[in-house]
C-alpha cells in the first residue's frame, strides 16, 4: 500500500499524520481502504514507540489506533494545541508499505 506521511514533533514524540495519495483530508471523498490505514497505524506505532499515528481519512474524519492506552491523553492534548492545516500546508513524504 502507497501511503503519505508528515511528521510534528509534540512532547518527545513524534505525531504522524498519515493518507493515501489519492484522498484530501478534507474533500468530499472517503477513503474505501479505512481498516488498511488503522492496521497500518498500529503496525508504525508498534515499531516506533515514540510515534502516534493520525490515519487521515477523508472529509476531515481521522482515525486513531486505541491499542495503546497511554498514547490517548497524548493526542487528546496535542489536538486541543495544535489545529490541523490542509493538506497543501504540508510536505509530505511518499512510502511503500509491504507488510512482512
Amino acid at each position: 500500500m502507497r501511503y503519505l506521511f508528515h511528521d510534528l514533533s509534540y512532547k518527545n514524540r513524534i505525531i504522524r499524520y498519515i493518507r493515501l495519495p489519492e484522498i484530501d483530508s478534507d474533500g468530499p471523498q472517503i477513503t474505501t481502504n479505512i481498516e488498511g490505514m488503522l492496521l497500518l497505524s498500529q503496525y508504525i506505532e508498534r515499531h516506533e514507540p515514540a510515534t502516534i499515528v493520525i490515519a487521515l481519512l477523508g472529509r476531515g474524519i481521522i482515525g486513531c489506533s486505541n491499542e495503546d492506552k497511554m498514547r490517548g491523553p497524548i493526542l487528546q492534548a496535542f489536538q486541543k494545541e495544535y489545529k490541523r492545516l490542509p493538506d497543501a500546508h504540508y510536505t509530505w513524504t511518499a512510502v511503500e508499505f509491504v507488510l512482512d
